[in-house]
């Protein structure tokens, strides 16, 4: 019994999966730890992956809601407790 397909080539092989970003990883650990550079460093992967078309744009946007949702918690914070007369 003979085969109808015909012989895989190299065009033929399962892609190869894209790395995120350097940056985009760098903006959520830097988002975590300094919050404000994590927005920084977010937007600027957020730009350089739209130009590029890498993958990674999930994780740079993680970073930037991360970061200004701690920035926003963290900010909240200091004027709470710096009108507090403990």
């Amino acid at each position: 019994m003979t085969d109808s397909r015909p012989a895989a080539t190299p065009t033929d092989a399962a892609p190869v999966p894209q790395t995120a970003s350097a940056l985009s990883v760098l903006a959520m650990i830097a988002a975590i730890v300094f919050p404000i550079l994590g927005i920084v460093l977010a937007i600027i992967a957020l730009a350089q992956i739209a130009k590029s078309a890498r993958a990674g744009k999930d994780l740079a946007t993680a970073a930037l809601v991360t970061a200004i949702v701690l920035t926003l918690i963290g900010g909240g914070l200091f004027l709470l407790l710096s009108h507090c007369q403990c």
